[in-house]
């Protein structure tokens, strides 16, 4: 009885153990499904490409004008007149959003190295972890180790216990208004220049100097196109130039546009730039997608019979 009473329990146990195996393997059956159901290179979120400009409400006032300029001369030469949005180059200045962007641009990627060994990884590395007296009997103080806190080359009790990243994120909606904020310092400072494109005529660095010179520019230039291949001349002409630097759109930030005197920005650019902001500022999607990168594509419940007919 005893040995019929525990291969039962045994027997019981792998019953148990097979079901739960077998609810599970549904489950991620239900889940493979479900994910094969969703387009393999369809991003539900794509909404800047169907993104109309003219359906935002302006905040501000009216649209700014600036000239277009050209670099095929050396002297200023302007081809039209161009407008710039009110909401992302004319917006009400807050030098404190624009602080919050460079300290978190300056710390975020910082890690503190300092450590200091504790007790015990004093012992490890230099030994003295042995009481060094009896406990009783000795007219002294009550010891246990040479490398306590109180001694001289002991351990630290509190000390920094590196590496300590310093890494962290500011809100979505602070780092756009940046943006918007330093674009509109920049814009009423007169250190924001449009022009048609980025051909210029040779790839001499001596023009790139004659042209800054001439139009008033400011020694240190960020020259930003929409797209990260630049021409050949001007890539050229500014590679031994150390304060002029060309950044593509998607890597224009704060901090790179207050170290450098004048902001270029290129018809294409300024299009594309006005698009990304307004479209970042009238976005509702950010829980969603914050639930999409945690939980992952919702499943579907698959229309099949809950209980198949025994054979």
């Amino acid at each position: 009885l005893i040995h019929f009473y525990k291969r039962s329990k045994v027997m019981l146990a792998k019953a148990r153990l097979a079901e739960v195996l077998r609810r599970r393997s549904s489950e991620f059956i239900k889940l493979g499904r479900s994910a094969s159901t969703l387009p393999a290179n369809d991003d539900q979120f794509d909404f800047l490409s169907s993104f109309d400009i003219k359906a935002h409400q302006a905040r501000y006032g009216n649209p700014q004008e600036v000239w277009v300029e050209s670099l095929e001369t050396v002297q200023p030469n302007f081809t039209g007149i161009r407008q710039l949005h009110q909401d992302v180059f004319a917006v009400y200045p807050r030098i404190d959003l624009i602080h919050k962007n460079v300290v978190w641009q300056t710390t975020y990627s910082k890690v503190n190295y300092a450590h200091a060994k504790t007790v015990r990884e004093m012992i490890h590395y230099f030994g003295g972890g042995a009481k060094p007296w009896p406990q009783k009997r000795m007219g002294r103080a009550r010891h246990g180790s040479i490398r306590s806190p109180q001694w001289k080359d002991g351990g630290k009790a509190h000390g920094p216990r590196g590496p300590k990243s310093f890494y962290h994120m500011i809100p979505y909606h602070t780092r756009v208004f940046g943006l918007t904020h330093t674009l509109t310092v920049k814009f009423i400072q007169d250190d924001i220049h449009v022009v048609k494109d980025l051909e210029i005529p040779t790839d001499d660095p001596d023009f790139i100097h004659e042209i800054i010179s001439s139009r008033g520019w400011g020694k240190s230039t960020l020259v930003v196109d929409k797209d990260d291949i630049f021409p050949r001349n001007i890539t050229a002409a500014t590679d031994q130039i150390k304060h002029v630097n060309l950044m593509p759109l998607y890597g224009l930030n704060v901090l790179s546009m207050l170290k450098h005197h004048t902001l270029i920005l290129t018809e294409s650019a300024v299009e594309e730039l006005t698009k990304k902001i307004l479209f970042a500022l009238n976005r509702t999607d950010s829980y969603a997608r914050t639930g999409l990168s945690h939980c992952g594509p919702k499943p579907v419940d698959l229309k099949i019979e809950k209980h198949r007919p025994v054979v």
